[in-house]
């Protein structure tokens, strides 16, 4: 497996390095009671031979823009409005066309980190967290996620590497309801990947790779802001990436064998009630980078290419256009694709490409004038009415240089 090259995005790791103390052995297993619901099949071989049903594309099955046609004029098929210009290191994240949660660089180190509301209609950025819930004992806010109904966050102790997951209910784009926490763990557990779904918040808890508890399961759990928590999902071992929303979907990526052999599923659940939607599984060792789950259809993107696999075995995103045929977009894939007013929209580069499946066309979108080199971020994926994006612009006025963050509103025309 030939490994994908660097893409220059910074990670929340990364925007956040600072030195780690490791914690004493033993996970802080915390959480509000609630029934579990942890869905049986996600994590063991459950085909009737043993054997798991991998998906199986043709290389004959795919296809590339390059048997589409470039629309020349793509300001003739959409409009991009500048919404706001945010401080240095802003970053956005949303499951709805209505609000995105903000995660913000503190003015000092102290805190490092504050969280905010920005209103994707208005385009107003509303303080909510100026320091984490725990900031006394040492925590910093480390990752954000909201929903037109609720926000989400999880706190970080550098030092000790402890995290806590809190959600609170959502007031409209101007604040939040009071925290609720409803886990927490130490460094034996990674810090988890969350996201915010209507009125529930979704989170992985599994097992850090220099830990103790290497052997022990990992679990997709959810609560709401009263705090009942259960697990929906059990994985046999690490879940691969993180979770991705569309249309109320959140699609996870739990191990389908509890055997040495690696096989990963996508699931879709749904995020109102927990049910299990769809799933398929990838081939032997496959480990998308994203996967998501829109207009019933899974769309995944693979960032290393493999020697095997078929048609889905190069780096790129894939996209099933019928019942046989996919659509592979052959960039190195940073991003989820998503779905707005029937384009396919997906981040290529720098840039934003609109696909018009059923025409075989294409546009683009570059980033905004001075923006650094990974240009445009979608703020979100899946199935929605417009596209926002972000983008880190540099400025020179005289002698004075200054970063910024742009965001933009993208609204392709409506295909006929």
């Amino acid at each position: 497996m030939t490994m994908a090259p660097d893409d220059g995005h910074i990670s929340r790791r990364e925007f956040f390095s600072l030195p780690v103390k490791a914690a004493a052995a033993g996970a802080v297993a915390a959480s509000v009671a609630g029934a579990s619901v942890t869905l049986e099949g996600c994590g063991e071989d459950d085909t009737p031979s043993g054997e798991l049903e991998v998906i199986d594309v043709p290389e004959d099955n795919v296809v590339t823009l390059d048997a589409f046609k470039q629309i020349d004029k793509e300001k003739d098929y959409c409009t991009v409005t500048r919404l706001a210009t945010l401080p240095a290191g802003t970053m956005l994240y949303a499951t709805s066309d209505m609000v995105a949660a903000a995660l913000c660089t503190g003015d000092t180190a102290s805190p490092l980190s504050t969280a905010g509301l920005f209103s994707l209609t208005s385009g107003t950025l509303t303080p909510v967290l100026d320091q984490a819930v725990g900031h006394d004992e040492g925590y910093s806010i480390f990752d954000v996620r909201a929903s037109n109904k609720i926000f989400v966050w999880v706190e970080s102790n550098y030092l000790t590497s402890d995290w806590r997951v809190y959600c609170a209910s959502l007031r409209g784009a101007t604040g939040i309801g009071t925290p609720v926490l409803v886990d927490e763990g130490d460094a034996e557990y990674d810090p988890p990947e969350i996201a915010a779904v209507g009125e529930r918040a979704y989170w992985i808890v599994e097992p850090a790779t220099s830990g103790t508890k290497t052997q022990e399961g990992s679990y997709l759990k959810t609560a709401s802001d009263v705090g009942a928590t259960a697990e929906i999902i059990t994985s046999r071992g690490r879940f691969n990436g993180g979770l991705q929303v569309s249309n109320g979907i959140v699609c996870a990526m739990p191990r389908a064998s509890s055997s040495g052999t690696v096989y990963y599923r996508l699931a879709a659940v749904e995020g109102a009630t927990g049910s299990l939607v769809d799933s398929i599984v990838m081939p032997r060792s496959f480990a998308p980078g994203t996967a998501i789950y829109m207009d019933g259809n899974f769309a995944f993107t693979i960032e290393a290419g493999y020697d095997y696999g078929g048609g889905i075995a190069n780096v790129g995103t894939y996209y099933p256009l019928d019942g046989t045929t996919w659509l592979r977009l052959v960039r190195t894939p940073i991003t989820a694709p998503g779905l707005c007013r029937d384009w396919l929209f997906s981040k290529s580069g720098s840039r934003t490409v609109f696909v018009d499946r059923a025409n075989e066309r294409y546009f683009t979108v570059n980033p905004p004038d001075n923006s650094e080199d990974y240009g445009d971020y979608h703020i979100q994926v899946g199935e929605t009415d417009a596209v926002y994006t972000y983008a880190t612009v540099t400025s020179t006025d005289s002698d004075d240089t200054s970063r910024s963050v742009v965001v933009r509103k993208i609204e392709p025309v409506y295909i006929s």
